[in-house]
């Protein structure tokens, strides 16, 4: 490669340097506005690959508050959690301050506000997943402010001197409970009602920092006032305990604006103990808004799912003394409903932080004293899978937040020891469930023993009559209870006896006769002596005789031959469907 090559690569090189550092956004940093709008986009030029993750803070001045408006937002994500590309926005200075979301794929905002001074923007993606995520929004700084207290006022710019032109103000109102009441002391603003096509102060019953749709952002705000005398002077919350104004004005002329007051009017008794099991919800003291009773103990316990961890924040709170160790009365909040594991005591007016559990459990003990300074307070919750400390992180009982991997080493890295509490089972612990393999086959042996002795029971007796007449084949052989031997012999029917010779069946008198000739005994002597031969007829039993012999056969034995041969063992031969026996 010759020089001149080199040297106009390295000029390229340079210029594509430059050209990015100066027409490209950076990942993060501190911006700020005071009137104008300005844009913020990312990423531009395609300035950047792989895994990023930018954070932002816009800053304005202290009375003012930041708009921001989405004029292009893609972030495509594997599902709807928002957890790996995402942009994350938040009420304040950095990632601790109130969350006014997270968005991905088509969950997107159109407008956010912010209630103070400053706003935090974080956008994280993975550009090897996909390379076409990016956002643009313009941000500027607006007039109004937000209100949380249960009193207050508030007047347009410059009041009583005329306001400004091009005016865009967003004045909120935001109570814990109850319904809210506005009334203007005072009212001149361009235009005429009803329709206020010049200046107006428009009204909407809304909460929230965020508006969502077109419609909302094109100033679908409900109802509007203009004009020198307002009707009526005096207007209520209906439906819910916030309201929202948006004063606007144009580039003519101009005129001395409005001063409202508001007050809560009405607002439920809190309650005093309870349990919440809800995914988000209320606290509020009893008698809120007014004083606590005086001697009085409250206890609330909060548990959400499993896995996930109790957001709190405090709405208001003006709760007793400061004095220390808050003697005249106290709110008490527990990392669960362990009363070991404090997380504060709280008393005056000064508004707690936001606290976020260990587990899924919180607890909160509101006390007061006999003495006339008790106060009120109002506290919303919120379940989220964010716990106080990163996941790849171990939360001490104390809140110390320690390496995972210190987790159960041995060695006690929390300042109060709890990352080695919960550590190993005792080597001596007996537990059944490591032996339930074995107790399985136990009982499958003992099931196949039980099944085969059944088997033997049932089976085994007839398998042994069958093994030892199974040279019968046509007798069944019985034993009466004077020792006889007695066959059965089951008749052919009538077409299986022609059907096995070619002679006819014999008649009635044949068949008896034959039927007597059969039944023979042949007795013989035990030394081998011949004797007379006894001639036993024994009767034939046929199936209809049930196993007992007919009378004509029983009658030709003498009690002597019974006798004789009851006295001599017996030897059963079958042949021919007959039985012998020989003395």
């Amino acid at each position: 490669m010759s020089s001149a090559t080199k040297i106009s690569l390295l000029l390229a090189a340079i210029f594509l340097y430059y050209t990015k550092t100066i027409f490209s956004t950076p990942c993060g940093g501190f911006l700020r506005t005071m009137s104008s709008a300005k844009s913020l986009r990312y990423p531009t030029l395609q300035n950047s690959w792989g895994k990023v993750s930018c954070e932002w803070v816009i800053q304005t001045a202290s009375s003012r508050r930041v708009r921001l408006t989405f004029t292009d937002f893609v972030m495509t994500t594997s599902c709807c959690s928002c957890e790996r590309d995402y942009l994350e926005i938040r009420d304040g200075l950095n990632k601790s301050a109130p969350l006014i979301g997270r968005f991905c794929a088509m969950h997107f905002p159109k407008v956010v506000y912010s209630t103070r001074e400053n706003i935090w923007i974080k956008f994280e993606s993975d550009f090897m997943r996909d390379k076409n995520n990016r956002f643009r929004l313009s941000y500027e700084a607006i007039c109004g402010h937000h209100m949380v207290s249960l009193s207050g006022s508030f007047t347009s710019p410059n009041f009583p001197a005329n306001y400004n032109n091009n005016l865009d103000c967003i004045y909120s109102i935001e109570v814990p409970r109850g319904r809210i009441r506005v009334k203007f002391e005072s009212f001149h603003i361009e235009g005429r009602m009803p329709v206020c096509l010049d200046d107006y102060l428009a009204v909407r019953e809304t909460s929230g920092n965020v508006v969502y749709s077109q419609r909302e952002k094109n100033g679908a705000w409900g109802r509007k006032f203009c004009g020198q005398d307002i009707t009526p002077k005096v207007i209520y919350s209906t439906q819910s305990s916030y309201f929202w104004f948006h004063f606007k004005t144009n580039s003519f002329r101009t005129s001395a604006g409005f001063n409202a007051t508001y007050r809560t009017v009405y607002a439920g008794k809190g309650s005093c103990d309870g349990t919440l099991t809800e995914n988000e919800g209320q606290i509020f003291s009893e008698n809120y808004p007014f004083n606590f009773p005086l001697s009085r103990e409250c206890e609330w316990k909060i548990k959400v799912p499993k896995r996930m961890h109790v957001h709190l924040f405090f709405l208001t709170f003006n709760f007793s003394k400061n004095v220390p160790g808050c003697s005249f009365g106290r709110l008490e909040v527990y990392d669960g409903f362990n009363l070991n594991f404090k997380v504060g005591w709280f008393c005056g007016s000064t508004l707690p932080e936001k606290f976020i559990s260990r587990t899924n459990e919180m607890s909160l003990r509101a006390v007061s004293s006999d003495i006339n300074h008790t106060g009120w307070f109002a506290l919303k919750y919120l379940t989220s899978s964010e716990g106080p400390c990163a996941k790849t992180q171990f939360t001490c009982h104390d809140r110390q937040c320690i390496d995972i991997s210190l987790y159960c080493d041995s060695v006690k890295n929390c300042n109060d020891g709890s990352d080695e509490l919960r550590c190993s089972v005792p080597e001596d612990t007996f537990s059944w469930y490591n032996f339930w393999p074995l107790s399985v086959a136990l009982v499958v042996v003992l099931m196949g023993l039980w099944l085969w002795r059944t088997w033997k029971k049932f089976v085994g007796p007839r398998s042994e009559v069958e093994r030892n007449y199974s040279h019968c084949t046509s007798a069944c052989h019985h034993r009466n209870s004077n020792t006889f031997i007695v066959e059965v012999a089951e008749p052919p029917s009538y077409n299986e006896a022609v059907q096995q010779g070619d002679q006819a069946p014999p008649s009635y008198e044949e068949a008896v006769a034959q039927e007597q000739s059969e039944c023979i005994t042949t007795v013989d002597n035990s030394n081998g002596s011949s004797q007379p031969q006894v001639n036993v007829q024994l009767d034939v039993c046929s199936n209809n005789s049930h196993n007992s012999c007919g009378s004509s056969c029983a009658e030709q034995f003498s009690t002597d031959t019974r006798e004789t041969m009851n006295s001599v063992p017996e030897q059963r031969i079958c042949q021919n469907s007959r039985t012998e026996t020989r003395i």
